[in-house]
This record gives structure tokens, C-alpha cells and sequence, in this order.
């Protein structure tokens, strides 16, 4: 695939308005068509060893991007556009492991790991049969709670605590810090991500966004 014949490229994204128009699909809320366009580019990206960007909901309601965002999560996806920045705290809420569902999360680590040491390939806990599958899902959350932890506020700027560097999590904070920025640099940028007018209904139209170095 594309993805795979270039090793610089991270993170990959599907935009849903240019998708629409190329698969000659009417614009919905929850369209069929993207749905699966979200499922087969996931595994695309994961074949390729490549991070998966859920596509922007580029409507002004919080129910829609929350049920979006969810169906994303729930097929594996770790991120998600948007054009609204008042979705971003919908968003993040939906994307980053609880307390709960960390604690969970080593429960089973410790109770597959013990069950190893014994020999077992499996161990039934909590009403759960816990296989290799599990335990390594179970490590990925540890491991996203830990990272998303380990960045901090500094100054207008986010950076990693001491001895902690990921970067996607520093790529996507970057984007998010960008929306914020733009936000407060012109009150019509902030508008235009989270209002319609009357001609558009509930809908906010894709908002280009130039950055240079």
C-alpha cells in the first residue's frame, strides 16, 4: 500500500467531506458508507504499521461526535480529527483510559503473569477468560494511560515529564494547542468551529489550517 512505501509517514488520516464526494455519497450524521471506510482504513494502518486518525465530524452537535468517536475507540482507533474545538474535550474524554478501566487493566496483567509462571496458557478471572489477546490489550492500555499522563502544561506549550517522550502524543497535544491558539488569536476562527449559520444548518464546514517553521 501507499502507507507502507513511505516510512516517514506516522499517522495517516481519512477526510470525511472529500470521501463523500469521491464515493458520490449523500452527507450524513452516521453514513454506512464511512462507516466502513473508517473499519477497512483502520486495518490498513495497522498492516502498515501506521497510526489511524479517526475522520472530523464536521456537524455542531455533541451527540454526534461522541457516538462517532465511540464507534472509532471501539474498533481500536486512538485519535480522532475535528473541526469543532468545542468537541476536543468530548473527544479526549472518549479516547483516554479511565482509572477504572487502568486498574482493570493490570488486574489482568497480574493475574495472566502469575497464571504463566504456572504453566498455563490461560486463566478464567473476574468473568473473564484471560488469553495472550487480553493481556496484551490490557498492556496497551497501561502503557496509553502512562503516556498521556506523563505530559504536562509548560507555559502555552505542552512537554513530556522526565524521561517520558512519545511522539504522537506530543504531535496530537500539538494540534490540539494549535485549535486553542487560533481560538484566542481571533474570536471568528473559534465561530467558525463551533457555530453554523443559518444557510448550513447544524453543519461546520472543514477549516484550512496553515502552519510554517
Amino acid at each position: 500500500s501507499i502507507l507502507e512505501k513511505k516510512p516517514r509517514v506516522v499517522a495517516s488520516l481519512v477526510a470525511s467531506e472529500d470521501m463523500s464526494v469521491s464515493l458520490k455519497s449523500p452527507r450524513n450524521k452516521n453514513s454506512k458508507i464511512l462507516n466502513y471506510v473508517r473499519e477497512r482504513f483502520h486495518v490498513a494502518c495497522c498492516a502498515a504499521n501506521v497510526i489511524s486518525i479517526d475522520m472530523p465530524y464536521t456537524w455542531a452537535d455533541n451527540d454526534g461526535v461522541k457516538m462517532q468517536a465511540e464507534l472509532a475507540r471501539d474498533i481500536g482507533m486512538l485519535s480522532k480529527s475535528t473541526v469543532n474545538a468545542s468537541h476536543c474535550e468530548i473527544i479526549n474524554n472518549i479516547f483516554s483510559p479511565t482509572k477504572e478501566q487502568l486498574e482493570k487493566a493490570k488486574s489482568h496483567v497480574e493475574v495472566f503473569e502469575k497464571a504463566r509462571k504456572l504453566g498455563q496458557g490461560q486463566v478464567d478471572f473476574d468473568g473473564v477468560r484471560i488469553e495472550m489477546p487480553t493481556y496484551l490489550n490490557a498492556l496497551e492500555v497501561i502503557k496509553r494511560f502512562n503516556e498521556l499522563k506523563s505530559f504536562i502544561a509548560s507555559g502555552s506549550s505542552f512537554k513530556a515529564k522526565s524521561g517520558a517522550t512519545d511522539d504522537l502524543v506530543s504531535a496530537t497535544l500539538l494540534i490540539m494547542r494549535i485549535i486553542s491558539v487560533l481560538k484566542d488569536w481571533d474570536p471568528k476562527i473559534y465561530t467558525s468551529f463551533s457555530q453554523a449559520d443559518e444557510d448550513t444548518a447544524d453543519k461546520v464546514m472543514p477549516m484550512p489550517i496553515f502552519v510554517s517553521h
